[in-house]
């Protein structure tokens, strides 16, 4: 089972139009830190069962292979383990295209947001959108895992819990004095900024 601190933007768009650098030299404005190291129930399950695909996804990133294996280290038989592998890399391929897909139509209307009201909209309604999208992946679980691996999979969720950090932003008060250079500063970073995401590797 792989031991690692996550530390999660709460909102898909927190890391492309806030600073998240000063986290830990104090917060910004509308920033909350959950800490699962302090209180475990903070950290809602669903970041945690998301956190599981992103374990996955990252062990076979680092070792073709790996991410089966670490299922398999969960319990699952080889055929579920490789079941479950292909749905959580199809989610989260999915999901990364479709965050692509957002950013380009946010910044193909970027001229038309140039004022704190419309900025704060459009990233309430980015943020809406991807974790629907999202849920909608975690609830998909339930198609692919018998009752038992189910189990499994939210018990290893469970674990995860405490080694997570989540950063969540609220866009209105972040915001609440923002002037127009600075809605055009924070429009600049998301769509000036070098995109990341994509399918993972084959």
């Amino acid at each position: 089972m792989l031991n690692q601190s996550w530390i999660i933007m709460g909102s898909c768009t927190a890391a492309l139009f806030f600073n998240t650098s000063v986290v830990g030299q104090g917060l910004p404005p509308g920033a909350t830190l959950l800490d699962g190291g302090i209180n475990k129930e903070s950290i809602p399950m669903r970041e945690a069962v998301w956190a599981v695909f992103m374990t996955v996804v990252s062990a076979e990133q680092t070792s073709p292979g790996a991410g089966t294996g670490h299922l398999q280290g969960l319990g699952l038989d080889e055929s579920s383990a490789d079941a479950l592998f292909r749905y959580i890399r199809a989610s989260v391929d999915s999901k990364n295209l479709s965050d692509v897909a957002r950013r380009q139509n946010f910044c193909s209307r970027r001229d038309q947001i140039s004022r704190r009201d419309d900025l704060v909209r459009e990233l309430n309604d980015t943020e809406l959108a991807a974790d629907a999208e999202r849920e909608k992946y975690i609830a998909g679980l339930f198609g692919v895992l018998n009752a038992d691996n189910h189990q499994r999979i939210l018990r290893h969720a469970e674990a995860l819990r405490s080694g997570m950090t989540i950063l969540t932003m609220d866009a209105a008060t972040h915001f609440a004095a923002a002037t127009d250079n600075e809605v055009d500063a924070a429009v600049s970073r998301r769509c000036d900024t070098p995109a990341t995401s994509g399918p993972i590797a084959q």
